[in-house]
């Protein structure tokens, strides 16, 4: 069935209108996610699935079960992903050694991409002929261009909020395509939860509690459903792993509460089947009495 594939902002189909799609571990959870190449970057795809109507592309409608969505994805992000994950994040390596110790051959292409400066967030060294030597920076420096995106999205999530005019969605893309990444009065609350949600998204734990902590925004928020925030670099999840050993503690395992409650059941059976078996022996003598030696009454 064909499908209508929707870009946004500076994702831009290939000149041959085919699309080369590619699978990489997702730089958060490690999931596999789908990627195309456009030119020299990726761009993220995401199909939108509708089992009734129709979608509205540019000026024509699209029937069918759903669009892909392809927006333009840094690919940095997988490199830091990788980085964060070496045994030798703070070593300087090959960028290519670092890349082939993950084991996923998807993510040789981010070789073949222009990944612009990693000085955001890596420390190199040129060797020159063509050998670069990289290692993962400093928390500060790796948080700081993390929370710039922050910023960016923020001020496009506030831009879309104020365009109240027919043309909302037009004023969206142009913002995504250049948005400044600070504002005269700054980022509203709403606007930087969601932005913080938005990059949290796409970086591990121990990156998500320190931009959340430097975007004010509490973890609780960002990943909803945790009681408490983990400090510092903490993983995220450890929090749920802890709630689950004290319910354990307070409740016992799911195999123990099953048998309690199979050890209960018998017990139970067992009490009914001795209750059943004394009403039945109620009034009934016993056989000794029969054979025992009666009492003489006096005349």
């Amino acid at each position: 069935m064909p499908r209508a594939l929707v870009l946004f902002s500076a994702a831009r189909a290939p000149a041959d209108n085919e699309v080369r799609t590619l699978v990489l571990p997702h730089p958060r959870g490690g999931e596999p996610a789908l990627f195309a190449r456009s030119g020299d970057a990726l761009v993220e795809l995401q199909r939108s699935k509708s089992d009734h109507g129709a979608w509205f592309v540019d000026d024509a409608a699209h029937a069918g079960a759903g669009v892909v969505v392809a927006t333009p994805y840094d690919a940095r992000l997988s490199l830091l992903s990788v980085l964060t994950t070496s045994a030798t994040r703070r070593q300087f390596v090959p960028l290519e050694q670092i890349v082939a110790a993950a084991g996923h051959e998807g993510l040789r292409c981010l070789l073949d991409l222009d990944l612009g400066p990693l000085g955001a967030f890596c420390d190199e060294k040129d060797l020159g002929d063509g050998l670069r030597l990289v290692r993962l920076a400093e928390a500060p420096t790796v948080v700081d261009w993390l929370h710039g995106k922050v910023r960016r999205v923020a001020a496009v999530v506030d831009a879309a909020a104020a365009a109240e005019t027919v043309g909302a969605s037009d004023a969206f893309v142009a913002a995504s395509a250049g948005a400044p990444a600070t504002a005269a009065v700054g980022p509203s609350r709403r606007a930087t939860l969601r932005a913080v949600q938005a990059v949290c998204e796409y970086v591990a734990d121990e990156w998500a509690a320190q931009v959340a902590e430097r975007s004010g925004v509490a973890l609780a928020e960002v990943f909803p459903g945790l009681a408490s925030r983990p400090s510092g670099a903490e993983n995220v999840w450890a929090h749920e792993a802890e709630e689950q050993k004290l319910h354990e503690l307070a409740f016992g395992t799911t195999a123990k509460r099953q048998k309690v409650e199979a050890g209960g059941a018998a017990a139970k059976q067992t009490s009914t089947k001795q209750a059943s078996m004394a009403k039945a022996a109620k009034g009934t003598k016993s056989i000794t009495a029969f054979f025992g030696r009666k009492k003489k009454t006096a005349p």
